[in-house]
């Protein structure tokens, strides 16, 4: 449930704006932060300014000043990806085999 890391394989957005999903300080935000929520859906989110540290804030992540389309999308993808039309049964399938619900 925990994410160690965010990375994307290619991008094209505007350096200096959307640019930042490859920003290492960006990307940093994310370790430690709750990709599932208890009932194991998609709780992740980017949100508009500053989110908490990962205690205080576990499903948000800083937004990307000037970038707001970006950061819905971000959002978006990892929903998609996460839940049940990407790889959702897939990770839950896997849960069950460890015996983690």
């Amino acid at each position: 449930r925990t994410i160690r890391g965010l990375t994307f394989y290619e991008h094209g957005e505007t350096a200096g704006l959307g640019g930042e999903v490859d920003n290492p300080r960006w990307k940093a935000l994310w370790a430690g932060r709750l990709a599932f929520d208890e009932a194991w859906q998609p709780a992740i989110r980017v949100v508009k300014g500053h989110a908490g540290p990962p205690l205080e804030d576990p499903y948000e992540v800083d937004g990307i000043s000037g970038a707001t389309l970006t950061a819905n999308g971000v959002t978006h993808l990892l929903h998609f990806w996460l839940g049940e039309h990407g790889f959702g049964n897939y990770l839950a399938e896997y849960r069950r085999e460890l015996g983690e619900g």
